[in-house]
């Protein structure tokens, strides 16, 4: 008779597959190796509940759950309808479909609860963390978070363009009332990585927004050392979604750890399951250790500057307007103690005019050679600088 409705797969094609064994349709949302579970039967809900029991017993701090919207999904499994502002030619082949009735279903909070209601049994500080769609309305957000989730993951920073006025609008959004799930990141295994997509310069600034903003950040693996995608063979290939849609493939961006200079970055003996950069013998952790100004040594100072001061962990936030277009800026203020952080966001020197930079003194910059420096009403940025300023 054919699939039970017009669901779509996320990587291409009927989320419908077809088992020849059963002479069954099964579901699939993603990848058809990825089957779909039916949250819907309470003993599958139980058989998850004690997976999640199964690791909580071992110790661990908390769970990051894949694209947990989909968890319910229907119940009459309706078709989606379709999406009248779809344009075949420019928009992602998913979003032909407006998924109101595979995902988000009528259970999912309940479900949420659920899940928070075992780490509850431990009694400890554990975390959940839900992936979600990016594209979400920010109040969706709010919503996640009071059924459960602790960090409902905020990756929009990582799809939009590299502007002030697009990075600052969504920024503000967010952190309205300064809530107490905000959470950034800026890459993740899904996506190019930040040294790629901006570049090394600016990937120091990003480096630098991410380590001073308000609540939890999100560091991806390698990001720490300015990590970028590999360059991967046909044959060389993991990912089973670039083998169904050529082009997808996520494997440049998930390629080993680059720990030394030694035989496969120091990862392993053995042979790794993906190459590793052609550069690795100096773009890794050994040698970065010994280098004053790598993008691991600024990555180690911006975090013990936010560890070690409170108004950067604990502090409000708001936007701080400066003359320059491109200069993404805002403050963190903790009683009477005040924290700017400028962002030059081009490759030209910017000269920055306030009378909030009136007695304040340069903490850290990006290029990690200015400190202790006096500022009287106004500072030069350099090309792709970034600079942490104090004003008490």
């Amino acid at each position: 008779e054919g699939p039970p409705n017009n669901w779509q797969c996320v990587t291409g094609g009927s989320a419908w597959g077809y088992d020849k064994n059963t002479k069954q349709y099964f579901l699939h949302t993603f990848h058809p190796c990825q089957p779909d579970l039916n949250w819907a039967n309470p003993d599958v809900r139980e058989a998850m509940c004690n997976v999640l029991r199964f690791w909580l017993d071992r110790g661990v701090d908390g769970f990051r759950i894949d694209m947990i919207s989909w968890i319910s999904k229907d119940p009459k499994f309706r078709d989606d309808p379709l999406n009248p502002n779809f344009n075949p030619k420019t928009d992602y082949h998913y979003l032909k479909l407006i998924h109101k009735y595979s995902k988000d279903g009528p259970y999912l909070y309940e479900y949420l609860e659920l899940i928070n209601k075992i780490l509850d049994e431990y009694k400890g500080n554990q975390v959940l963390i839900g992936e979600i769609d990016y594209y979400l309305d920010i109040e969706k957000f709010v919503e996640y978070f009071k059924h459960g989730i602790h960090l409902p993951a905020f990756f929009r920073l990582i799809y939009l363009p590299w502007n002030r006025e697009s990075i600052q609008t969504n920024i503000d959004q967010f952190l309205i009332n300064n809530p107490p799930y905000a959470n950034f990141q800026l890459g993740n295994h899904d996506r190019s990585r930040v040294a790629s997509r901006l570049g090394d310069a600016q990937a120091r600034v990003a480096a630098m927004l991410l380590l001073t903003l308000p609540g939890t950040p999100f560091i991806y693996y390698g990001e720490e050392i300015g990590m970028k995608d590999v360059p991967i063979k046909v044959d060389q290939m993991q990912d089973p979604w670039e083998k169904t849609e050529p082009g997808k493939g996520r494997d440049p961006e998930r390629t080993p750890m680059q720990w030394t200079s030694g035989k496969h970055a120091g990862f392993t003996e053995g042979e790794p399951w993906l190459p590793i950069s052609e550069n690795y013998s100096k773009l890794n952790v050994q040698y970065q250790l010994e280098n004053p100004q790598s993008f691991l040594n600024l990555y180690s100072s911006l975090i013990k500057v936010r560890k070690n001061n409170e108004t950067l962990t604990l502090g409000y936030y708001k936007p701080f307007k400066t003359n320059i277009s491109q200069c993404l800026s805002f403050v963190r203020y903790r009683a009477s103690e005040k924290w700017i952080v400028l962002l030059n966001l081009s490759n030209k020197v910017v000269k920055i005019k306030h009378n909030e930079l009136n007695n304040a003194y340069v903490i850290l910059s990006t290029f990690l050679d200015r400190g202790e420096e006096f500022i009287n009403s106004y500072i030069e940025l350099r090309g792709n600088e970034g600079c942490i300023l104090k004003k008490e």
